[in-house]
C-alpha cells in the first residue's frame, strides 16, 4: 500500500494519505514519518484504503508504536479521516485500542474539511 505524506508548516500537521490495501506493518511505517520536521498533529486519511488486511488482535500493537512516536515528536493529537462505514469502523477500532492504552487524543472525522476545522479550532489552541 502506498503512502503519500505532506507537511503543513503553519499548522505543523503531517497528512498521511493511504491508498489500496493495508497491513499492520505498513501502518507502523507512519510512526517513522516526519524526519526533519516537528509535527504537532497527524492527520491520517483512510478514505482511499480499499481493504484492511488485519484484525483487531493484529492491530493491538499499533498503539505501542504510536505512544513511542508521540513521545519522541510531542504530538498533540491524531485525526483519522473516515468517509465510509468501513473506514469509520476501522477508525473506531483504532480509537478503542488507543483508549485501552491510555491514549485519548485520537479523533475521528468524516471529511478532510472536518479534519482541517478540528485542527484549527481544537488541537492548535
Amino acid at each position: 500500500m502506498p503512502f503519500k505524506y505532506d507537511y503543513e508548516p503553519v499548522s505543523k500537521t503531517i497528512n498521511i494519505r493511504m491508498f489500496g490495501e493495508t497491513t499492520v506493518p505498513e501502518i507502523l511505517k507512519y510512526c517513522r514519518v516526519g524526519n526533519g520536521v516537528v509535527p504537532e498533529i497527524i492527520v491520517v486519511h483512510l478514505e482511499k484504503v480499499d481493504n484492511f488486511l488485519f484484525n483487531s488482535d493484529e492491530a493491538s500493537i499499533i498503539p505501542v508504536y504510536y505512544k513511542n512516536f508521540k513521545e519522541r515528536k510531542n504530538i498533540k493529537g491524531t485525526v483519522l479521516v473516515a468517509s465510509s462505514d468501513l473506514h469509520f469502523g476501522v477508525a473506531r477500532m483504532f480509537q478503542i485500542l488507543f483508549e485501552i492504552n491510555n491514549e485519548d487524543d485520537i479523533f475521528i472525522v468524516n471529511s478532510e474539511n472536518e479534519a482541517i476545522n478540528l485542527v484549527k479550532e481544537e488541537l492548535l489552541t
